[in-house]
């Protein structure tokens, strides 16, 4: 019996299944990505989905007033991700 190959795409497939059973929405990065109808980001150098951000800052803390949940420093929390991930 040979042993199967442990790839990143097992681990990928494993986790996003897993993520559904327990109730998470998976959107695959073609689907989203620039240029397309769904697009979520206007380039890949946009590393956060902003108008997802902004929706679970707003479903997380209903009481956060309109003004302040739309306040969110998109380029600096950029960096800070992005440097959090270095």
């Amino acid at each position: 019996m040979s042993a199967q190959k442990f790839t990143e795409s097992i681990v990928e497939d494993a986790a996003i299944t897993w993520l559904q059973e327990i109730g998470y929405h998976y959107v695959g990065g073609p689907d989203i990505a620039p240029n397309q109808p769904a697009a979520e980001r206007a380039s890949y150098n946009d590393v956060m989905l902003t108008d997802r951000l902004r929706a679970a800052l707003t479903r997380l803390n209903p009481r956060l007033p309109k003004l302040m949940s739309g306040d969110i420093r998109m380029p600096e929390a950029a960096a800070e991700t992005v440097k959090g991930i270095r």
